[in-house]
C-alpha cells in the first residue's frame, strides 16, 4: 500500500496507509476498538472502496477467518471443508492444530459429522472460532487474513492454537499471515507489527528472530509431526442427540385434513364449509338450468317460441345465475381469506360419452347443449389440471403452517413440577441472591422436560414462574454482541422505557459518547442489521449500555470483553463493578482477571463442578 485511503461507500474509513509485507511473514495488528483493524483486512481483501493512492497484491490466493465466525446448518466437517475435496492427512492437522481433536472425541461416535445448527447456536464460542480458524487453514492460500481469532478461547488454548496455527512454528510457518488480536503477548513473536490510531497507521516495527530460534523452530514442529493425532474419519453416521432435526416431508398429495383445517377456519368453520358447498353448486345448477331451458325453448315449434313467458323464465334463470355466481364468488374470496386457500371445483361426469351411448334417444336440441359442453369441456380439464398442480404445491406451505401450528409455545408448556405461576414481588429476586446456574437454565432456553432438581431464586422455582416475568428480571451481556435494524436509541432501549439522558448516561458510561456526538442523528443514527455499520468492540460496548440502562437484579456476562481492548477491558470491569455493586453478578470467562475480584468462582469440566470456593482458596494461575 501506497498512500491508500478506503471508504465504506460515503463514510471514510481508513487514511493514507502506507505498508509492505514481505512473503512469509507474520504481521500482527494492534489497536484500541474502532481504530480499522478490521476494515484493513477488508481494504486487503477489495471489499471497500479504494479511494487515494494504490494497493497492489502479489498473491494467487487469500484465505480470512472472520472476527464473528461463520457457521452454517451442517456437520462440522462440511463446516471445515466448505465445498473442497478430503485431504484426510491436511485435514487430521488442521483439527489438531486448532484443537478440535478434544471437542471431537467428546463429541462421541458422531465426532466431526456431528449436525450444528444454524449460526452454531449447539456450539459454544470458543468451538465456533476454531472451526472458522480450521476453515481457513485447510485452504492451502498464499495470504491469511485472521481477523481475531483467539479471542473466543480460554489463554491455554489461545497459546497452542498460536503457536500450532499462527506462529513460527504452526502449519502456517511458510505463509503469510495477518493477524488482528487485542492479545497483544501474542505480537513479540510477529515479524512485522502495526499499530493502529484512529484509522491511520501510527507505528510500524519490524523484528527478526535469533538464528537459534529458527533452528528451534524446525525441531519442535517435527517432534508435533511424530504425536499422531488417533482420529479415525467416519463416513456416515447419525447423530441422535443433535437439535438439528430431519424436516418431516411426505410423497404424494396433501393429507385431506390440510384442506379441512383450512376451509374451516374461524369465525365459520364448518359452517362455511358446508355454506361454500351448496352455493358452488346452486351457482352450477342455475348456469345448468338456464342452459336447459334454452335447449328446451329451441325445441319448441315457430310458434311457441314466440311466447314472452319462455324469454322472462330465461331472463329470471340468466340473472339468477348471475346473482348467484356474485354470491358465491364473495363468500368464498371471503372462506379464502379466513382459510388462506382456494377450493376446487369438480368437474362434471363427461356427457360426450352419454351423448354417444344414448345417439338414438337424444333430440336434436339437447345434443347441441352435449357439443357445447364438449366443446368447452377441454379447456376446462386442462385448466383444472393446472390449477390442481398449483394449488397442491401452493398448499405444501399451508401444510407447514398447520403443522407448526400443532406445536406448544414454550410459555404456556405444562410444567409437571409445578403447576401454578407464582405471583413475583415487586422487587424480586433480591439483591445479592447469590444463586449460581448455568446461563441457559437460568432463561429456560432449554427444555424444562430434560432438567432434574429445581433452579432457584429467593426460594422460587423458576419452572414456577412465567418466561415473561423470569426473563424480564435478568440481563445479559452475550459473547455475540445482539443488535438490531433500527436507531441506536432503540437498540439500547428497545421498549422506550428510559429518557434521552439516561441513554446519554449509560453511553457516557461505556466510553460511547463520541460515537453519539459525531454523529448529525446522535441517538436516532441508525444501526444496520446485526450492527454491521459498527466495529465489534462498539457493538459489545452498546450491549453493555443496554445492560447497564436496564440495571437488573441479576447480571450475566458471558465474555463480554473478548474483542476488545485491555484498556476498554479494565473500563468495561470497573463501570460493571460501580453500577451493578448491589446486583448478583455471574460471570463467564476465560480471561482470569476479569474474575479475579469475584465473591466466589465456580469451575466446571465436562459438565460437572470441580470446585466452587472462594477465589483466596483456588489457585488462579
Amino acid at each position: 500500500m501506497e498512500g491508500a485511503s478506503f471508504s465504506w461507500k460515503d463514510n471514510s474509513c481508513l487514511f493514507d496507509l502506507h505498508l509492505k509485507v514481505q512473503y512469509g511473514t507474520l504481521v500482527g495488528v494492534k489497536g484500541a476498538i474502532a481504530a480499522g483493524k478490521s476494515s484493513l483486512l477488508a481494504a486487503i481483501l477489495g471489499e471497500i472502496n479504494l479511494v487515494n493512492g494504490r494497493i497492489r497484491q502479489y498473491v494467487r490466493s487469500v484465505s480470512y477467518a472472520p472476527q464473528l465466525p461463520w457457521i452454517f446448518a451442517d456437520t462440522i466437517r462440511n463446516n471445515i471443508l466448505l465445498g473442497k475435496v478430503m485431504d484426510e492427512e491436511r485435514y487430521k492437522n488442521v483439527i489438531k492444530a486448532c484443537c478440535l481433536d478434544v471437542d471431537l472425541q467428546n463429541f462421541g461416535k458422531v465426532a466431526d459429522l456431528m449436525m450444528i445448527g444454524d449460526k452454531g447456536v449447539n456450539l459454544s464460542g470458543g468451538q465456533k472460532a476454531r472451526i472458522s480458524l480450521a476453515r481457513a487453514l485447510y485452504t492451502d492460500a498464499d495470504l491469511y487474513l485472521l481477523d481475531d481469532p483467539l479471542a473466543a478461547v480460554d489463554p491455554n488454548v489461545a497459546k497452542k492454537i498460536f503457536d500450532q496455527c499462527i506462529g513460527p512454528r504452526s502449519l502456517l510457518r511458510e505463509k503469510t499471515r495477518i493477524l488482528v488480536t487485542h492479545q497483544i503477548h501474542f505480537l513479540d513473536e510477529a515479524d512485522q507489527t502495526i499499530l493502529l490510531t484512529n484509522s491511520r497507521i501510527d507505528e510500524f516495527y519490524s523484528e527478526q528472530p535469533a538464528e537459534d530460534e529458527q533452528s528451534n523452530t524446525t525441531t519442535e514442529m517435527n517432534s508435533s509431526d511424530d504425536d499422531k493425532f488417533n482420529f479415525k474419519l467416519k463416513t456416515a453416521t447419525t447423530d441422535m442427540n443433535s437439535i438439528v432435526k430431519t424436516e418431516t416431508s411426505t410423497d404424494g398429495a396433501v393429507n385431506w385434513n390440510v384442506w379441512f383445517q383450512l376451509f374451516t377456519a374461524p369465525p365459520l368453520r364448518w359452517l362455511g364449509f358446508f355454506l361454500s358447498i351448496i352455493l358452488i353448486f346452486t351457482a352450477e345448477a342455475m348456469y345448468d338450468f338456464s342452459n336447459r331451458w334454452l335447449s328446451l325453448w329451441s325445441a319448441k315449434s315457430k310458434k311457441n317460441q314466440s311466447s314472452s313467458f319462455d324469454a322472462y323464465v330465461y331472463l329470471g334463470l340468466t340473472l339468477g345465475t348471475l346473482i348467484a355466481a356474485l354470491v358465491r364468488a364473495g363468500f368464498l374470496f371471503y372462506i379464502m381469506l379466513c382459510g388462506s386457500t382456494y377450493f376446487h371445483n369438480q368437474m362434471l361426469t363427461v356427457t360426450a360419452i352419454l351423448a354417444v351411448a344414448l345417439r338414438h334417444q337424444i333430440n336434436s336440441s339437447a345434443a347441441a347443449l352435449t357439443i357445447t359442453y364438449c366443446i368447452t369441456i377441454v379447456d376446462l380439464f386442462q385448466w383444472a389440471v393446472r390449477q390442481s398442480a398449483e394449488a397442491e404445491n401452493y398448499m405444501t406451505s399451508a401444510e407447514r403452517i398447520h403443522e407448526y401450528g400443532q406445536l406448544v409455545p414454550e410459555n404456556h408448556k405444562n410444567n409437571s413440577k409445578c403447576s401454578v405461576l407464582v405471583q413475583l414481588p415487586n422487587d424480586w429476586p433480591s439483591q445479592g441472591a447469590g444463586k449460581s446456574s448455568l446461563l441457559q437454565g437460568l432463561f429456560r432456553l432449554v427444555d424444562q422436560s430434560s432438567i432434574t432438581g429445581s433452579i432457584l431464586i429467593d426460594d422460587i422455582d423458576i419452572a414456577c414462574i412465567s418466561l415473561d416475568q423470569l426473563r424480564s428480571h435478568l440481563s445479559v451481556i452475550p459473547q455475540a454482541p445482539v443488535l438490531f435494524c433500527g436507531t441506536l436509541r432503540y437498540n439500547i432501549d428497545p421498549f422506550a422505557q428510559y429518557s434521552d439522558e439516561e441513554c446519554l448516561t449509560a453511553l457516557e458510561a461505556v466510553q460511547l459518547k463520541q460515537l453519539v456526538c459525531n454523529h448529525p442523528d446522535r441517538l436516532s443514527q441508525l444501526v444496520a442489521e446485526s450492527g454491521s455499520n459498527l466495529s465489534a468492540g462498539e457493538r459489545q460496548l452498546i450491549c453493555v449500555a443496554r445492560a447497564i440502562l436496564k440495571r437488573s437484579h441479576i447480571l450475566l456476562i458471558d465474555e463480554a470483553t473478548a474483542n476488545v481492548d485491555h484498556v476498554t477491558d479494565s473500563m468495561i470491569q470497573k463501570v460493571i463493578a460501580d453500577k451493578f455493586r448491589d446486583r448478583t453478578i455471574l460471570t463467564i470467562a476465560h480471561r482470569l482477571n476479569t474474575i479475579a475480584n469475584s465473591d466466589r468462582i465456580l469451575m466446571l469440566q465436562q459438565g460437572e463442578v470441580a470446585y466452587f470456593d472462594v477465589p483466596s482458596n483456588i489457585d488462579l494461575i
